[in-house]
C-alpha cells in the first residue's frame, strides 16, 4: 500500500489547517524562525484556527465554545462570542471567505457569517458529535466526520443534510473529496482510509495504517497525510501503491495539513513544536518551536508568510515564515 511514514528524531511538529506555503520562503531559510505575536484572549485550550483566504483575518475556536476573530497585522481582537454550548473542536472558512463553519461538542455544527460575525444556520441530525469538516473548491457543499464513525454531506446554504456514509470502523479524524475519482475519503482513528462513491454512497476500496489523531485530504491530488498516535506522519498515496517509509514526530501529532500547492506538510503536537516538510520526500525544511503547552491546532496564511497555531492554556502564537523577526507580545484581551 502507499503509505510513507515521516519521523523526526529530535524536535517535531503539528498542524490543523494549511492554505499556501510560498516555496521560496521555505526553502531559503534555514534558521528557525521566530513568534513574532503571541495572542492571549483564550480562558479555554484552543483547538481550532484558521485563516481567511485573502490572509487578513485569523479565526480560534476554544473549548468553551468561543469563536474569536483577529486582525492578522495587529494583532487586535476584531469579534468574540460563545457560538457553541460546548467545545469548538474543529473549523473551516469557505473559499470566498465570507462563512465560517465550526463544529463541536453536543453535536453542533454552527454556520456564521464573517462581515457581521452571527450565526446563519445551525445544522441539525448530526449523528454524533463532530470531528473533522471539510468544504468544497466552490463552497457548495460540506463533508463532516463524527464520533459515531459517519461522514455526513450537507448543502449548508440550506442546512439540509444530503446523505450519510457509514461504514467507517473508528471515529473520523479526517474527512475530503477525491476529484479524479468522485469520491469521499475518510481516515478513522484506528488508521483505516476508507472511500465510498460521492452520490450513491457506496464504499470501495480501504487501506489501513497504524492508529491516527489527524489526518489531512489535499484539495486537489491523490496524496493524503495521516498524523499517527504515536508521533508518526504517514503519506497515503491513492488508490494506494508501494509504501516508502520517511521520518517524524516524538509524541501524539494531534493535526496535520497540506500546503495549497501540495508541496508541503504542516504538522504539530503535544511536544510543543511546529514543523515542515516536504511532501514529496517528507525531508524536513524548517522547526518552529518555542510554543507553550501542548499544540493542539495550527494554520498557514494563503501567502505562506504567517502561520499560527493553538495551544493548551489558550494562547494563539505567530510565527514569521520568512526571516523569523520578532514582533509584539499582544496580552489582555479577554
Amino acid at each position: 500500500m502507499s503509505i510513507q511514514t515521516i519521523r523526526m528524531c529530535s524536535g517535531s511538529w503539528f498542524v490543523s489547517v494549511v492554505t499556501s506555503l510560498a516555496s521560496s520562503c521555505l526553502l531559503a531559510q534555514t534558521t528557525p524562525p521566530s513568534p513574532i505575536q503571541y495572542l492571549e484572549g483564550h480562558a479555554s485550550p484552543v483547538h481550532a484556527v484558521g485563516y481567511s483566504p485573502d490572509g487578513k483575518i485569523l479565526f480560534s475556536g476554544d473549548t468553551s465554545g468561543t469563536l474569536k476573530t483577529w486582525d492578522r497585522a495587529t494583532g487586535q481582537l476584531l469579534s468574540s462570542g460563545v457560538w457553541h454550548d460546548g467545545a469548538i473542536l474543529t473549523l473551516a472558512i469557505s473559499p470566498d471567505g465570507q462563512q465560517i463553519v465550526t463544529a463541536g461538542t453536543g453535536n453542533q455544527i454552527i454556520v456564521s457569517d464573517v462581515a457581521i460575525p452571527r450565526p446563519l444556520q445551525d445544522l441539525t441530525g448530526v449523528p454524533g458529535v463532530p470531528t473533522a469538516i471539510a468544504i468544497s473548491r466552490d463552497g457548495t457543499t460540506l463533508l463532516t466526520g463524527d464520533e459515531s464513525n459517519v461522514i455526513s454531506l450537507w448543502d449548508p446554504s440550506a442546512g439540509r443534510l444530503v446523505r450519510n456514509y457509514a461504514g467507517a470502523t473508528a471515529p473520523l479524524v479526517g474527512v475530503g473529496w477525491l476529484p479524479a475519482t468522485r469520491s469521499v475519503i475518510g481516515a478513522s482513528a484506528d488508521g483505516t482510509l476508507r472511500e465510498w462513491n460521492v452520490d450513491s454512497a457506496q464504499p470501495g476500496g480501504a487501506v489501513y495504517t497504524s492508529p491516527s489523531s489527524s489526518a489531512r485530504v489535499p484539495a486537489m491530488g491523490s496524496q493524503i497525510v495521516l498524523g499517527g498516535q504515536d508521533g508518526a506522519i504517514r503519506r497515503v498515496n491513492w488508490p494506494p501503491k508501494p509504501a516508502t517509509n520517511l521520518s517524524g514526530h516524538n509524541d501524539v501529532v494531534p493535526a496535520v495539513a497540506i500546503s495549497a500547492d501540495n508541496r508541503f506538510v504542516i504538522s504539530g503536537g503535544y511536544d510543543q513544536v511546529l514543523q515542515i516538510s516536504q511532501l514529496s520526500n517528507g525531508q524536513p525544511v524548517r522547526t518552529l518551536s518555542g510554543q507553550v503547552g501542548r499544540i493542539f491546532s495550527a494554520a498557514l496564511s494563503h501567502d505562506g508568510a504567517l502561520a499560527a497555531s493553538g495551544a493548551e492554556p489558550g494562547t494563539i502564537q505567530l510565527w514569521n515564515m520568512a526571516d523569523g523577526t520578532p514582533g509584539p507580545v499582544l496580552a489582555g484581551h479577554a
